[in-house]
């Protein structure tokens, strides 16, 4: 099982949503739909919010990761979150999650991301 990214596009957007729409209920988080696709527009039109990607494991999309930044003075310029990361459940406890950490890792340093949260 080989496990890939992509960015996500705008036409990913709507099966982003979905995602993350179970994502949410797992932990009952309300989640208004219309506004979460509001939101990656926005977040896809500027490049410097952040990175984000499909998690694929051959082929089939099984998740999404979602890098954001921010700078930050104090460790001397851009600090990143790993804001959201859903792995779904049919492909979960398969190493994909760890996978997918590692890869943001490695993206961050391209990035210069001087800290990871």
């Amino acid at each position: 099982m080989a496990t890939t990214y992509r960015p996500i596009l705008a036409s990913d957007i709507d099966l982003v949503v979905a995602m993350m729409r179970e994502f949410y209920e797992i932990d009952g988080y309300p989640m208004d739909e219309s506004r979460s696709r509001e939101l990656f527009n926005e977040f896809l039109d500027n490049e410097n919010l952040g990175k984000c990607w499909l998690v694929l494991t051959d082929g089939d999309v099984v998740g999404y990761v979602v890098l954001t930044f921010v700078f930050n003075f104090e460790f001397g310029g851009k600090i990143a979150f790993v804001d959201e990361l859903y792995i779904s459940a049919r492909a979960r406890r398969k190493g994909i999650g760890r996978d997918t950490v590692e890869f943001v890792k490695a993206e961050a340093r391209i990035f210069g991301v001087k800290m990871l949260y």
